[in-house]
C-alpha cells in the first residue's frame, strides 16, 4: 500500500520484501526470489531507459533454491501403475502420457505436445524430434522398446497440462503410490500457513490462500508432470550413457543433472 521509485530497490529493501513474501504471505522461498528476480529485471530495463536505480540493485539477493525433494517414480511403481485396473478413459490416457514420459525424459508442456510429426527414422534409427520450449533446445530421443509398447496403438489424445497434473495424483492414489515421503505441495492455507482440512468430497473447508507447504505426504500427493522427466533420468542412469541422457533431458551441466 505504498508507492516506491526504481532507484529504491537497494539491499535494505530487498531483505524487507523478501521477508514480507516468505513471513507475511507465505510464499514458498523458490516463489519469493523468483519474485525479487523479476523486480530487478524491471529495475534493469528502467535503467537502461535513462530511470535512476540504486548502486546496490545488481547487490540484491534474488536467485534460485535448490531443490531439496527429487520425487521419481521407480520400475517397479511404473509396472504397479501400468497394471492398474482403471475404468475411467481419462485415467488410462493420463497413465499413457505418463509412461510416455517416463521414457522419453520431456518437461509436461513439450511430452503434451508431441505429434506424429515428431517421430523420424534417420539412418534406419526411430526417433523423436522436438523444440523445447523452456530452453529452445532441439532434442532428438531414441524411440526405446519400451516407447514401442506404448504407443503399439497410437499416442494418447490430447489433454491441458492441469488435467494432468490433476490425473496423475488420482492415478497414483488408485495405483496404491502412498509411501509417506518428505517433500512440497500447494495447498489452500489459513493466515497461519497452515493447511486447511478437507471435506469428504475431498474438497477444503473454509477459505484460504494457495500455497506450497513442506512435510510428508503420501507420495501420490507429490506428483506432477515433472516427475517424467526425473524418473527418466533416475531410472536410465547406469543404462543409457550418461551424455545421452542429458542430450535428452537437455541439462546444460552435470551439476544440473545430479542436482
Amino acid at each position: 500500500n505504498k508507492k516506491y521509485k526504481i532507484k529504491d530497490v537497494d539491499i535494505n529493501f530487498g531483505k524487507r520484501f523478501l521477508n514480507w513474501l516468505l513471513n507475511e504471505q507465505n510464499y514458498s522461498e523458490g516463489y519469493a526470489r523468483k519474485k525479487i528476480d523479476d523486480l530487478k529485471s524491471v529495475c534493469a530495463d528502467a535503467e537502461v531507459n535513462g530511470i535512476e536505480t540504486s548502486p546496490q540493485l545488481k547487490k540484491v539477493k534474488g536467485g534460485k533454491t535448490t531443490n531439496d525433494y527429487i520425487i521419481y517414480l521407480s520400475p517397479s511403481e511404473l509396472k504397479k501403475i501400468e497394471k492398474t485396473k482403471l475404468v475411467s478413459e481419462a485415467l488410462q490416457n493420463v497413465r499413457k502420457w505418463l509412461l510416455l514420459g517416463c521414457n522419453i525424459g520431456q518437461r509436461g508442456g513439450d511430452l503434451l505436445n508431441i505429434t506424429q510429426e515428431n517421430f523420424i527414422v534417420r539412418n534406419g534409427l526411430e526417433l523423436i524430434e522436438l523444440k523445447q520450449q523452456k530452453t529452445g533446445k532441439n532434442v532428438t530421443i531414441p524411440v526405446l522398446p519400451k516407447t514401442k509398447e506404448i504407443l503399439k496403438e497410437g499416442l494418447p489424445y490430447k489433454i491441458a497440462i492441469q488435467n494432468f497434473n490433476n490425473g496423475l495424483k488420482e492415478l497414483c492414489k488408485i495405483a496404491e503410490i502412498d509411501e509417506y515421503i518428505p517433500g512440497a505441495k500447494i495447498a489452500m492455507v489459513n493466515e497461519k500457513g497452515k493447511e486447511l482440512p478437507k471435506g469428504e468430497n475431498g474438497k477444503y473447508i473454509g477459505k484460504g490462500k494457495k500455497r506450497k507447504i513442506k512435510g510428508e505426504f503420501p507420495k501420490h500427493d507429490l506428483i506432477t508432470s515433472h516427475v517424467c522427466r526425473r524418473s527418466f533420468a533416475t531410472n536410465q542412469y547406469g543404462i543409457l550413457p550418461t551424455p545421452l541422457i542429458m542430450q535428452i533431458t537437455a541439462h546444460s551441466t552435470e551439476k544440473q543433472f545430479y542436482g
